[in-house]
């Protein structure tokens, strides 16, 4: 389906939720693999999100490293550039 500014916030919150969950459980993952394959379009609120998501995971989780898979060679489905700000391995 397609990530849009009405369903990002629901979506960050469960991964957020999730890992909060697996580390107050001393099982906190190492890394992140976030599977977008099935997504048909991002508009470019839902993709800035995304990209804040990737910086909140490394920061405030200490996990080492996310993934992004997006299921396409050329990227993300989406005009602003996720592809390049989810593989920057700098936080903003």
């Amino acid at each position: 389906g397609h990530i849009f500014f009405g369903n990002v916030t629901t979506m960050t919150d469960e991964i957020k939720r999730k890992l909060k969950e697996k580390c107050n459980a001393d099982d906190k993952p190492i890394v992140v693999i976030l599977d977008f394959s099935r997504v048909l379009g991002i508009d470019s609120s839902a993709a800035q999100t995304i990209a804040k998501l990737k910086d909140s995971i490394l920061t405030n989780y200490g996990i080492e490293l996310v993934l992004f898979v997006t299921g396409q060679a050329d990227g993300f489905p989406c005009s602003y550039d996720l592809s390049r700000k989810v593989h920057d391995n700098t936080v903003v």
